[in-house]
């Protein structure tokens, strides 16, 4: 069965939204992204969620290994426009992306304005694994109280992350996915406490 760009897109979609609306909660998009036989440079998981927001009215960048290739791929495929991080819509971040680029990637994205806030960037990042676990505490709008997760490789880029959400209303959301095609979402109103540093 091949990947329904409508149907699949919208399943995924849901999925995302109900993440966003609710941080720290996981759903698993495998099902949807194995469908997909592409050659991208992408995983699948990875490919899906950029065919989920990316299309011609807004752009993107590429962190990890082959870079310009895959940028070319995903244009070609969704229509959207790459252009630097700085001033990109999406940054979509590969397994093993260099720890520094995604640091230096958070502190020159966009994080929108006080009039605007919602023209910030969002980061979508490839973890080994995410879920339920003893690492980092959530709090925040959308959990009840607190709800601790495991998320690996947090530590190449969490503290940026901080740092860039430190002005509120201004931030940058991050949704994340596993090499299980897990997703789970961390928007910039969500706070973060290390509890054990893997």
């Amino acid at each position: 069965m091949n990947f329904d760009m409508v149907h699949d897109v919208q399943k995924i979609y849901r999925k995302l939204l109900n993440c966003m609306a609710r941080p720290g909660v996981v759903a698993n998009i495998s099902q949807e992204s194995n469908k997909l036989n592409i050659a991208s440079g992408l995983s699948n998981s990875l490919l899906a969620l950029t065919f989920t927001v990316c299309d011609a009215e807004v752009s993107f960048n590429i962190l990890g290994e082959h870079e310009e290739s895959i940028i070319r791929k995903v244009h070609n495929l969704t229509y959207a426009q790459s252009e630097k991080t700085e001033t990109a819509d999406y940054i979509i971040v590969k397994f093993l992306a260099e720890r520094g680029k995604i640091a230096t990637a958070f502190g020159i994205a966009k994080k929108g304005t006080f009039i605007d806030p919602h023209t910030a960037a969002t980061f979508i990042i490839e973890v080994e694994t995410l879920g339920l676990g003893p690492s980092l505490k959530l709090t925040g709008p959308g959990i009840k109280d607190s709800v601790s997760v495991e998320i690996s490789g947090s530590e190449a880029w969490l503290a940026a992350r901080t740092e860039a959400n430190a002005e509120f209303p201004l931030g940058i959301d991050v949704i994340l996915v596993d090499l299980q095609g897990n997703i789970m979402c961390l928007p910039r109103t969500t706070h973060t406490c290390n509890l054990e540093v893997k």
